[in-house]
């Protein structure tokens, strides 16, 4: 049986023996954040004897302490789950996925072939966590992450990483106010200083709530042309997706994806 922990989200995480998924409160973390058909819900048994049902999914990255002290990348496929205290990382996903099983004999994450260790585990109050990196030593640790690649692959990097690498200079103010934080291509974006391959846009809330629950709108303005493209959106994780929606679209029409 998975652990039912009431209290706020937060990027920590279980190493779990009950559960077949990996669950997580973080929204924040995931990208390509997307709701699940009927049919693909996540349905789990708690400690408290009961059911409950994660009705989305989407993909995170954690990093795990090494013994060699750069962190290990993990990408996982993760349920949101909002009532969970800490996430729950499944120790079957972690064998089937990566070949890494965990052992409390030496609290070691390790690889099941070569039984070398690839991270750590803690116990506090009889449970084991996962022990990972905090993130300004995962920045420290990749000195090449610069700002203009973290803009055009995630989005609005933050005014901490650009104080990281000294791009006191990078000219976007959006990036400098962390406004963007999913993916929302993997594709290298293009610079360009045509007016009209640019595109603004922006997240505004919706007061009161609209109806059938909207609660954002994001919007769209063509830099040249002021074309504007408006889509209405339930949590601003959808912004993500309709942005791809939007950059698939423009592809489609032009034959090229809009430039940053």
């Amino acid at each position: 049986m998975t652990v039912a922990v009431r209290g706020n989200a937060a990027n920590t995480w279980i190493y779990d023996t009950g559960s077949s998924h990996h669950l997580t409160p973080d929204l924040d973390s995931l990208t390509n954040y997307h709701k699940l058909a009927p049919h693909e819900y996540y349905i789990y048994g708690t400690s408290e004897g009961t059911t409950a049902t994660a009705k989305s999914a989407s993909y995170t990255t954690i990093y795990l302490e090494s013994p060699t002290g750069k962190p290990t990348a993990l990408k996982i496929k993760a349920y949101y789950q909002p009532n969970l205290k800490y996430g729950l990382l499944s120790a079957d996903r972690l064998r089937t996925d990566f070949n890494l099983y965990g052992t409390t004999k030496d609290l070691t994450l390790r690889d099941l072939d070569t039984d070398q260790t690839a991270g750590y585990l803690q116990i506090s109050k009889n449970i084991t966590f996962i022990r990972l990196t905090e993130p300004n030593r995962i920045a420290a640790a990749a000195p090449t992450l610069n700002p203009l690649l973290l803009h055009r692959r995630l989005g609005h990097t933050g005014s901490h990483n650009i104080k990281l690498q000294n791009h006191e200079k990078f000219d976007c103010e959006a990036c400098r106010l962390a406004k963007a934080k999913h993916l929302v291509s993997r594709d290298p974006i293009s610079r360009t200083a045509d007016p009209t391959e640019l595109w603004h846009t922006d997240v505004q809330a919706v007061t009161p709530t609209g109806y059938g629950g909207i609660k954002y709108y994001l919007i769209m303005i063509n830099n040249a042309t002021r074309l504007t493209r408006i889509a209405l959106l339930h949590t601003k994780a959808e912004a993500s997706q309709e942005l791809i929606k939007m950059n698939s679209q423009h592809k489609n029409l032009v034959s090229r994806y809009p430039a940053a």
